[in-house]
């Protein structure tokens, strides 16, 4: 009589083992993610509420919310740069609300309506600068000023 069970047994084995190996790099990449994420969040030019859900979480950004925020600051200070100076206040705002949830529309409207500008979500000591650099020059040879951004620190660079 042949001995089914324990073959069946080492293969389960294997099985869960391959599974639970497979959920523990879905974990990993996961964590990253949310990590890059709230990363990323912290660069948003958005006040910090103190709100807090039901259950007394800090409520925070969508992962969806936080890319569209992240992709229209980018249009915004890029359209800056190219119009070569500073860009109205409630421009800006409009930019960045694009394609939004009216939450998070109401949220940036409440924080600049406060009168809340962001810090320069650079990693060390940055500062905005509201004045041309150098000159640049585009196709028509035609010299541009565009404003920089986040380009000057405690350390020279």
């Amino acid at each position: 009589m042949r001995k089914v069970f324990p073959v069946m047994e080492g293969r389960g084995v294997r099985v869960k083992m391959k599974r639970y190996k497979a959920n523990a790099r879905e974990r990993n990449r996961m964590h990253g993610l949310n990590a890059a994420l709230d990363a990323l969040r912290r660069c948003m030019p958005i006040k910090r509420q103190d709100t807090e859900d039901v259950a007394g979480n800090q409520q925070k950004l969508s992962k969806i919310e936080t890319l569209r925020l992240a992709r229209n600051y980018i249009m915004a200070m890029s359209q800056t740069l190219h119009e070569g100076r500073a860009m109205d206040l409630s421009r800006f705002v409009d930019i960045l609300c694009r394609e939004l949830s009216q939450t998070t529309v109401n949220l940036l409207r409440m924080s600049f309506n406060s009168g809340y500008f962001p810090e320069p979500p650079c990693s060390i000591n940055y500062y905005y600068c509201f004045y041309p650099k150098q000159n640049y020059y585009n196709e028509s040879n035609q010299s541009i000023r565009p404003y920089q951004y986040c380009l000057h620190s405690q350390y020279g660079n």
